[in-house]
C-alpha cells in the first residue's frame, strides 16, 4: 500500500488511516507532536502554536493549542480506531527564540516552554504514552513521522538529522 505524504502546517492537525509520511517544517517555539496506534493502523500529527485556547469558544483552529489541538487528534484517531491505551507519542519543538537584551529572557517571551509545558500536561491528564521529546534550546526544528516504520525524525541547522525515536 502507497503512504500519503503529509505536509502538517501551522496550527494544523492531520489523521490518516494506513500508510502515512507527515512532515512538519519552521518549528520555532512551536511544537510538533505525532501520535499511532500501530494496531489500528492510524496515525497523526499536529503543529501546536500556543499553549492554550483563549477560552472564547471559538476552535475553529483547535490544533493551534495544546490543549484543544490534542484532545481533537486524539478524538480524531480514536475516531478512527484507535484505542486510547495504545497510543503512543513523540513531541518536539518549542524552542527559545524570542531573546532581550544581553541574551537575558523573558518569562512572558518563553513561549517555547509554555508549549513544552502545556503538551507533557495535557498528554499526562489524558495518560497516554510519550515515547520521547526533544524540547527547548535556541534552534529551529523540523520533524518527520513515518507510520509505517515508527521512526521520528528530528532535523536543525546545528544538529543535522537524527531518529528520536520509534513509535511502533
Amino acid at each position: 500500500m502507497q503512504r500519503s505524504q503529509i505536509t502538517v502546517g501551522m496550527a494544523q492537525i492531520r489523521v490518516e488511516q494506513g500508510p502515512a509520511l507527515y512532515d512538519c517544517v519552521g518549528l520555532g517555539s512551536c511544537i510538533a507532536i505525532a501520535m499511532t496506534d500501530h494496531d489500528a493502523e492510524v496515525s497523526g500529527m499536529g503543529h501546536i502554536m500556543l499553549p492554550q485556547h483563549f477560552g472564547n469558544g471559538d476552535l475553529e483552529r483547535a490544533g493551534k493549542f495544546a490543549d484543544s489541538g490534542i484532545d481533537h487528534m486524539v478524538k480524531q484517531l480514536v475516531e478512527r480506531g484507535a484505542l486510547l491505551e495504545r497510543l503512543r507519542c513523540a513531541y518536539s519543538g518549542g524552542a527559545q527564540v524570542f531573546r532581550v537584551i544581553a541574551g537575558q529572557t523573558s518569562a512572558h517571551l518563553a513561549m517555547g516552554e509554555r508549549n513544552a509545558e502545556a503538551v507533557a500536561k495535557k498528554l499526562g491528564e489524558l495518560g497516554i504514552l510519550v515515547v520521547a521529546s526533544d524540547v527547548g534550546g535556541a534552534t529551529a526544528r523540523a520533524v518527520s513521522f513515518c507510520s509505517s516504520t515508527g521512526e521520528f525524525r528530528i532535523r536543525s541547522l546545528v544538529g543535522g538529522e537524527r531518529i528520536l525515536c520509534n513509535l511502533h
